[in-house]
């Protein structure tokens, strides 16, 4: 007879696989996770999509080779301050979840290439985001935003910006239809992809 292992033991015994480079735990209605996972020093993959988090749990900061981290449709309303301390992290997803902000200390993911922030409950896209360096991929769609400093045409290596077509609040920064102007892009239902063509 085979042996039946219940995920939930699964779950607990996971820091056991000391040599696990990918885990996805997307699915689940997880709150919490076992603070085993500390041992996972070679994951550099993990997919939290789809749970139940409020608060990410803290052992996930402890992750400080992870690559890509994906945090989608969780109700969380804040980014802990001690995901800064993965450095190495290239790709970040938080999509469909109830952020109203964008906080500084992400400046310290100095590797960051892909951000996604898609249908949050963002208002504004502050100027710092504009001094990460590495970042190719920003996707802001389905939020409240209406303005777009125009600091963000100087981002080195910025191909692609998810952003709603919406009606523009007067502003001295650059409205959304005046930021789509001044860029080539290609839209698609009511989402907007800019790709850089600015030179």
């Amino acid at each position: 007879f085979p042996v039946m292992i219940s995920f939930y033991k699964l779950i607990r015994d996971i820091g056991m696989l000391i040599n696990l480079k990918c885990l996805d735990l997307s699915h689940n209605k997880l709150s919490c996770l076992p603070k085993s996972l500390i041992n996972l020093s070679n994951l550099s993959r993990l997919n939290l999509a789809n749970n139940l988090f409020i608060e990410l749990p803290e052992v996930v900061g402890k992750l400080l080779n992870l690559h890509y981290l994906n945090l989608d449709n969780n109700p969380l309303n804040e980014i802990p301050e001690w995901i800064k301390k993965l450095t190495s992290l290239e790709q970040l997803s938080l999509a469909n979840n109830k952020l109203t902000q964008i906080p500084e200390w992400i400046l310290h993911l100095e590797n960051l290439n892909y951000l996604n922030l898609d249908n949050n409950e963002l208002t504004e896209i502050p100027e710092f985001i504009c001094t990460l360096k590495t970042l190719n991929c920003l996707n802001l769609s389905l939020n409240r935003i209406t303005k777009v400093s125009d600091l963000i045409l100087s981002m080195p290596n910025l191909e692609i910006v998810g952003l709603d077509k919406q009606f523009p609040k007067k502003s001295h920064e650059l409205s959304v239809q005046t930021f789509i102007k001044k860029t080539k892009m290609k839209t698609y239902q009511q989402k907007i992809l800019v790709y850089r063509d600015w030179e």
